[in-house]
Protein backbone atom coordinates (compact mmCIF):
# COMPACT_ATOMS: atom_id res chain seq x y z
CA UNK A 1 0.00 0.00 0.00
CA UNK A 2 1.26 3.41 -0.92
CA UNK A 3 1.32 6.19 1.70
CA UNK A 4 -0.03 9.46 0.39
CA UNK A 5 -1.13 12.59 2.21
CA UNK A 6 -4.73 11.59 1.71
CA UNK A 7 -4.48 8.05 3.10
CA UNK A 8 -5.81 7.45 6.61
CA UNK A 9 -2.65 5.54 7.60
CA UNK A 10 -0.49 8.56 6.75
CA UNK A 11 -2.76 10.91 8.74
CA UNK A 12 -2.66 8.53 11.73
CA UNK A 13 1.16 8.47 11.72
CA UNK A 14 1.32 12.24 11.47
CA UNK A 15 -1.21 12.65 14.29
CA UNK A 16 0.71 10.27 16.60
CA UNK A 17 3.97 12.00 15.72
CA UNK A 18 2.51 15.42 16.60
CA UNK A 19 1.05 14.14 19.90
CA UNK A 20 4.41 12.55 20.78
CA UNK A 21 6.23 15.76 19.89
CA UNK A 22 3.86 17.83 22.02
CA UNK A 23 4.16 15.44 24.98
CA UNK A 24 7.95 15.47 24.71
CA UNK A 25 7.90 19.28 24.71
CA UNK A 26 5.57 19.47 27.70
CA UNK A 27 7.65 16.99 29.67
CA UNK A 28 10.87 18.79 28.74
CA UNK A 29 9.51 22.18 29.78
CA UNK A 30 8.19 20.68 33.04
CA UNK A 31 11.60 19.22 33.88
CA UNK A 32 13.32 22.51 33.10
CA UNK A 33 10.78 24.48 35.16
CA UNK A 34 11.18 22.12 38.12
CA UNK A 35 14.97 22.41 37.90
CA UNK A 36 14.80 26.19 37.72
CA UNK A 37 12.43 26.46 40.68
CA UNK A 38 14.60 24.04 42.68
CA UNK A 39 17.75 25.99 41.81
CA UNK A 40 16.19 29.38 42.61
CA UNK A 41 14.87 28.09 45.92
CA UNK A 42 18.35 27.39 47.25
CA UNK A 43 20.09 29.99 49.36
CA UNK A 44 22.84 31.79 47.50
CA UNK A 45 26.25 30.18 47.82
CA UNK A 46 28.80 32.65 49.04
CA UNK A 47 32.48 32.24 49.57
CA UNK A 48 32.11 33.61 53.08
CA UNK A 49 29.84 30.70 54.15
CA UNK A 50 32.89 28.44 53.94
CA UNK A 51 34.95 30.59 56.29
CA UNK A 52 34.95 30.85 60.08
CA UNK A 53 33.66 34.43 59.82
CA UNK A 54 30.81 33.33 57.54
CA UNK A 55 29.80 30.51 59.88
CA UNK A 56 29.94 32.93 62.83
CA UNK A 57 27.59 35.26 60.90
CA UNK A 58 25.20 32.33 60.49
CA UNK A 59 25.43 31.62 64.21
CA UNK A 60 24.67 35.27 65.04
CA UNK A 61 21.59 35.14 62.82
CA UNK A 62 20.47 31.86 64.42
CA UNK A 63 20.96 33.25 67.94
CA UNK A 64 18.97 36.35 67.00
CA UNK A 65 16.14 34.18 65.63
CA UNK A 66 16.12 32.07 68.80
CA UNK A 67 16.09 35.24 70.92
CA UNK A 68 13.15 36.65 68.94
CA UNK A 69 11.20 33.43 69.37
CA UNK A 70 11.85 33.36 73.14
CA UNK A 71 11.06 37.08 73.46
CA UNK A 72 7.75 36.58 71.67
CA UNK A 73 6.88 33.61 73.87
CA UNK A 74 7.81 35.47 77.06
CA UNK A 75 5.76 38.50 75.99
CA UNK A 76 2.59 36.41 75.85
CA UNK A 77 3.23 33.79 78.57
CA UNK A 78 5.59 35.59 81.04
CA UNK A 79 7.61 32.43 81.79
CA UNK A 80 9.09 29.48 79.93
CA UNK A 81 7.49 26.03 80.25
CA UNK A 82 10.94 24.48 80.77
CA UNK A 83 13.37 24.76 83.63
CA UNK A 84 16.57 26.64 82.76
CA UNK A 85 19.44 26.77 85.24
CA UNK A 86 22.33 29.19 85.66
CA UNK A 87 24.78 26.68 84.17
CA UNK A 88 22.35 26.15 81.30
CA UNK A 89 22.08 23.32 78.83
CA UNK A 90 22.25 22.73 75.12
CA UNK A 91 19.11 23.43 73.12
CA UNK A 92 17.54 20.31 71.62
CA UNK A 93 16.69 20.08 67.93
CA UNK A 94 13.87 17.63 68.66
CA UNK A 95 11.12 17.64 71.26
CA UNK A 96 9.88 15.65 74.22
CA UNK A 97 11.47 12.50 75.61
CA UNK A 98 14.68 12.47 73.51
CA UNK A 99 15.50 15.97 74.74
CA UNK A 100 14.85 15.19 78.39
CA UNK A 101 16.81 11.93 78.16
CA UNK A 102 19.80 13.79 76.71
CA UNK A 103 19.59 16.54 79.37
CA UNK A 104 18.82 19.20 76.77
CA UNK A 105 16.30 22.04 76.67
CA UNK A 106 13.29 21.67 74.37
CA UNK A 107 12.40 25.06 72.83
CA UNK A 108 10.00 23.82 70.15
CA UNK A 109 7.21 25.70 71.95
CA UNK A 110 8.78 28.94 70.65
CA UNK A 111 8.85 27.90 67.00
CA UNK A 112 6.34 29.29 64.57
CA UNK A 113 5.56 32.33 66.75
CA UNK A 114 7.59 34.60 64.50
CA UNK A 115 8.74 34.34 60.91
CA UNK A 116 12.29 34.54 62.22
CA UNK A 117 12.03 31.16 63.97
CA UNK A 118 10.11 28.60 61.89
CA UNK A 119 12.22 25.77 63.36
CA UNK A 120 15.07 25.29 65.83
CA UNK A 121 18.36 26.08 64.01
CA UNK A 122 21.51 23.96 64.21
CA UNK A 123 25.12 25.06 64.24
CA UNK A 124 26.65 25.23 60.72
CA UNK A 125 29.39 22.71 61.53
CA UNK A 126 27.32 20.36 63.64
CA UNK A 127 26.42 19.83 67.23
CA UNK A 128 27.01 17.50 70.12
CA UNK A 129 25.07 14.31 69.85
CA UNK A 130 22.10 13.32 67.78
CA UNK A 131 19.67 15.96 69.08
CA UNK A 132 22.01 18.83 69.94
CA UNK A 133 21.98 22.18 68.15
CA UNK A 134 25.30 23.67 69.24
CA UNK A 135 23.44 26.50 71.02
CA UNK A 136 23.10 26.82 74.80
CA UNK A 137 20.49 28.55 76.98
CA UNK A 138 21.24 29.80 80.52
CA UNK A 139 19.15 31.67 83.08
CA UNK A 140 21.21 34.41 84.70
CA UNK A 141 20.74 35.67 88.29
CA UNK A 142 19.55 39.01 86.82
CA UNK A 143 16.51 37.21 85.40
CA UNK A 144 17.76 37.42 81.82
CA UNK A 145 18.30 34.44 79.58
CA UNK A 146 21.56 34.06 77.68
CA UNK A 147 21.82 32.23 74.36
CA UNK A 148 25.35 31.24 73.34
CA UNK A 149 26.92 29.54 70.36
CA UNK A 150 29.15 26.85 71.84
CA UNK A 151 31.10 26.26 68.63
CA UNK A 152 31.95 29.84 67.68
CA UNK A 153 35.17 29.94 65.69
CA UNK A 154 38.24 32.14 65.35
CA UNK A 155 38.21 33.06 69.04
CA UNK A 156 34.79 34.70 68.80
CA UNK A 157 32.38 34.68 71.70
CA UNK A 158 28.79 34.77 70.45
CA UNK A 159 25.88 35.34 72.78
CA UNK A 160 22.53 37.11 72.84
CA UNK A 161 20.56 38.21 75.91
CA UNK A 162 16.80 37.81 76.23
CA UNK A 163 15.09 40.03 78.79
CA UNK A 164 11.64 38.95 79.97
CA UNK A 165 9.09 41.77 79.87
Amino acid sequence: MKFTRQSSIYRGHVRRFRVGLILTGVIGVSVLAFGLVHWLGRPPVTKQANTAAGRNDERRADLTALAQGLQQYLATHSQLPVSVTAQGAEICSSQGTPCRAAGMIDLTFATGLTEALPAIPRDPIGSSGQFGTGFRLSHLPSGQFELTAERAEAGASLSVMVTPK
